[in-house]
């Protein structure tokens, strides 16, 4: 309901006074509870005014208070926010915290009510942004994980990779059914440690940085230099550089450990994507015969031929 609540202005006839008064609300007039609408109305700064004091005869201007009323009444709270989005509690509290779902109003400090809620707009925006920066693909590629995996992977927090990917920031990323919703985007938990972790030098990743990537230690990454795979090939090639001293150092290509990753999977990964424990896992792959390719105390890893999984 309109409520012509403005002064007749001199020399104003009663047709223009009615048109005029007709672009505006009052608190009463929204279909909201005006308690919750005069909260929102004066913390956004819409009106002025004490936010716990109701005055029904303020008015404001009616697509403005249309507007945010509809993004009161069309949210979503955060404790709803993980089953549509398709993510964990931990996951969706860090997206609103950090802004990437705005709430109705952001205050500082607790927040409660209606007013904490989050538009659904912004969530079906956010992840309409988040599929857009992916391929649709039928099936995960060699390496590619879901977010949530990827964040235990590269041991980086999801709400970093979920930036990298809506910024364009990653060369891969996958899409799956739309029915995943937050899970069906997929990214390279490899890929995601070179952006976040590492920098290449003009020679390569350090023997250090490049172990970190893979997941294994120093010294493991030395057997894998050193040993050959199935085909009579080492499992990673280095370059070879002399310091000042004379002395050589082991440099890697990343293209060269991307490489290895595609071949390769950590147990605990493998047992991630077939959803059981890393134990049931390695007894289902001993069962058959199949064995990592380093002794565990080596690598500080287990590790596995793609292919024989």
């Amino acid at each position: 309901m309109l409520v012509p609540v403005l002064p007749m202005l001199e020399g104003e006839t009663l047709m223009s006074y009615t048109g005029r008064v007709g672009r505006f609300h009052t608190t009463r007039s929204t279909g909201l509870h005006p308690r919750t609408l005069n909260r929102a109305l004066i913390i956004t700064g819409v009106l002025s005014g004490d936010p716990d004091v109701v005055d029904g005869r303020s008015s404001f201007d009616a697509k403005t208070g249309e507007d945010l009323a509809g993004r009161i009444r069309n949210s979503i709270s955060t404790t709803q926010l993980p089953k549509y989005l398709g993510c964990n509690r931990t996951q969706a509290q860090e997206l609103v915290r950090s802004g990437v779902l705005p709430r109705i109003v952001n205050q500082d400090g607790k927040q409660t009510g209606m007013l904490s809620n989050v538009p659904l707009a912004e969530v079906d925006d956010f992840l309409h942004r988040l599929r857009a920066a992916g391929v649709l693909v039928d099936a995960p590629g060699a390496g590619m994980m879901d977010i949530v995996a990827a964040s235990s992977a590269a041991r980086w927090p999801a709400l970093d990779i979920v930036k990298l990917v809506l910024a364009g920031a990653l060369a891969r990323v996958e899409v799956l059914g739309t029915d995943l919703k937050f899970l069906s985007v997929l990214v390279d938990p490899m890929e995601v440690r070179a952006k976040t972790h590492l920098e290449e030098t003009a020679d390569g990743l350090s023997q250090a940085a490049a172990a970190r990537l893979l997941g294994v230690m120093t010294s493991g990454l030395t057997y894998l230099v050193q040993n050959k795979d199935h085909d009579g090939k080492p499992f990673i090639p280095y370059i070879p550089v002399r310091n000042s001293a004379g002395r050589e150092q082991r440099y890697f290509d990343a293209r060269e450990l991307a490489r290895f990753s595609d071949r390769y999977i950590h147990l605990k990964d493998a047992a991630r994507q077939a959803g059981i424990s890393s134990k049931l896992m390695r007894q289902r792959l001993a069962s058959r015969g199949i064995e990592p390719i380093a002794p565990r105390n080596v690598l500080n890893a287990q590790m596995y031929r793609r292919s024989e999984i």
